[in-house]
């Protein structure tokens, strides 16, 4: 039965539901009872961003990482973007190993990356050793997803950058299963919660998503600098010889 034929909320609750909605066919499917195909997939479109290869660092170019923390079980996921496309350039998942493996592992990336900074998941488990990554050195954006609201955003945000191809990654099967894959269910209480389905990964998800927080809708345009750039600010002219001193 549908909402109205149960009377279960008024319009005016309707109303209200519809417009905070993340998207209309949910609200369609849930609560009229109308079958939307595909209705609980979150990132409709991915395919659209499919785009190029991983790719080399670039000299000069700054890059952004995010990273999906796991020591057993799930799956650390590791994902770069260059911030001068918005493109995918590197991809790896790491599983079973030592949180001391792991952290040499990523500091080799970063490093290589021209020392890029990455945004970590410091949830739980991961809290300590984000602690050590920041303490060797590296630029590291620690993250925790406190909650659901908190992942919400995340999630949101992240569809947003697809949906209007604000980035771009290679076609890597596992990637696009888990975008694909991934879903949303409305609860009880009307709130909106993402995962993967039972059975099903999440953490290339969740790394992608933690790298856009670092990720500007336009790209950074590139400007390649010179030593000039470096110095110019020092320079100054000697008032008796007209020359640079």
């Amino acid at each position: 039965k549908t909402v109205e034929d149960t009377d279960m909320f008024t319009k005016h609750e309707m109303q209200e539901i519809r417009k905070n909605a993340t998207r209309e066919e949910i609200v369609d499917q849930e609560y009229y009872c109308k079958v939307v195909d595909g209705a609980l997939t979150v990132f409709k479109g991915h395919y659209k961003c499919i785009n190029g290869k991983l790719e080399e660092p670039v000299a000069q170019h700054k890059y952004v990482f995010g990273i999906d923390l796991a020591k057993s079980f799930d799956r650390t996921a590791i994902v770069g973007f260059d911030t001068h496309t918005n493109h995918m350039v590197y991809y790896q998942l790491v599983q079973n190993e030592s949180w001391e493996l792991q952290k040499r592992q990523i500091t080799a990336i970063l490093n290589k990356y021209n020392n890029a900074t990455a945004v970590v998941d410091a949830t739980g488990v991961g809290d300590p050793f984000v602690e050590q990554l920041s303490n060797a050195g590296l630029s590291i954006y620690a993250f925790k997803i406190s909650g659901n609201a908190v992942k919400r955003a995340l999630i949101e945000k992240m569809a947003m950058f697809l949906e209007n191809k604000y980035i771009s990654y290679p076609d890597i099967e596992a990637i696009r299963d888990e975008l694909n894959n991934f879903e949303f269910e409305v609860t009880a209480n009307n709130n909106i919660t993402y995962s993967a389905p039972s059975g099903k990964h999440d953490d290339i998800v969740m790394a992608i998503s933690l790298a856009i927080q670092q990720l500007n809708m336009t790209p950074e345009p590139f400007k390649e600098y010179t030593y000039y750039d470096e110095v110019k600010g020092r320079m100054e002219i000697d008032e008796r010889t007209g020359y640079l001193k």
